[in-house]
This record gives C-alpha cells, structure tokens and sequence, in this order.
C-alpha cells in the first residue's frame, strides 16, 4: 500500500487594518499587528517560506481614508510615497 502524507493546511492570516488613529487603537492595533508578524514567522519556520515574501505590509492594512489622513496630517508626504517605516513612527509617536 502506498503512504501518503497529509498536506499541511494553511490558515488565512491577514494583517490587522488600521482605521482608527487614537492611542487606544494604536495601542490595539500595533499588539495586533506584533502577533500577525509572529504568526507569520512562526508559519515560515514551518514552511521553510521566506518571511519578507509572506509577510503583508504595514501600507496594505492602511484603510484608505486612514492613509489620507496620514497623508495631509501626519506624515506631510503623498500616499504613494509613505513607506511602512512611516506609519510605525508615526503610530510609536502617538502611543
């Protein structure tokens, strides 16, 4: 008879959306985010992935009137040219 071996089952893990711009929601949202980079590097140990490949970026969990917003408030630079480092400093700025 032959073996098979299962395949592995992966869970959908996206990253937390930031909508809200109060500290308590940063506060929330930067906890959230620090476990999706976890989860995802945990995923990678497994996989043998390459974590800068699977991980999703800080921008892409940025609603889009959020990035306007950090756009002409917070940040002073077109949308297109915010970088995820950006909005971290930014985020660790109001927490």
């Amino acid at each position: 008879a032959e073996m098979t071996v299962p395949q592995p089952v992966y869970e959908y893990i996206g990253p937390p959306k930031l909508v809200d711009w109060d500290q308590a929601s940063l506060v929330k949202w930067r906890r959230a985010r620090e476990q999706y980079e976890e989860n995802i590097h945990e995923r990678c140990e497994w996989t043998g992935e390459d974590y800068k490949a699977v991980v999703r970026s800080v921008r892409s969990a940025v609603d889009p009137d959020m990035m306007t917003f950090l756009a002409t408030y917070e940040i002073g630079k077109d949308k297109s040219q915010i970088t995820d480092e950006d909005i971290m400093v930014k985020a660790k700025e109001r927490i």
